[in-house]
């Protein structure tokens, strides 16, 4: 959970994982990407890729975690003209209990 909304959905016996700590946005200009870790806010995404002059399909609340609003379809302000966030994600690294 990196924007903390997530206990708005919990079933009973369910937990969330925090990932808060992980909130790492590196940024490659030319290839105009980003590796953005799963505690990341939106807010952490802009401020890394303003300076390069990138916009982000981020929530409309900068406080949102990105990996809840991306895996719930992503709705922003450029989603009409990019799509949403979910349909701008390249790839997951998925780490499981295994």
């Amino acid at each position: 959970a990196g924007g903390r909304h997530s206990h708005l959905c919990m079933v009973n016996g369910a937990f969330v994982i925090d990932l808060s700590g992980m909130k790492a946005v590196t940024v490659n200009a030319v290839s105009r990407w980003a590796d953005v870790e799963g505690g990341a806010l939106w807010e952490d995404v802009i401020k890394a890729t303003h300076p390069h002059n990138l916009a982000v399909t981020s929530a409309l609340i900068p406080s949102s975690g990105v990996g809840g609003h991306t895996l719930s379809g992503g709705h922003g302000c450029l989603e009409r003209a990019f799509g949403m966030a979910i349909d701008n994600l390249y790839e997951v690294e998925l780490v499981t209990a295994k």
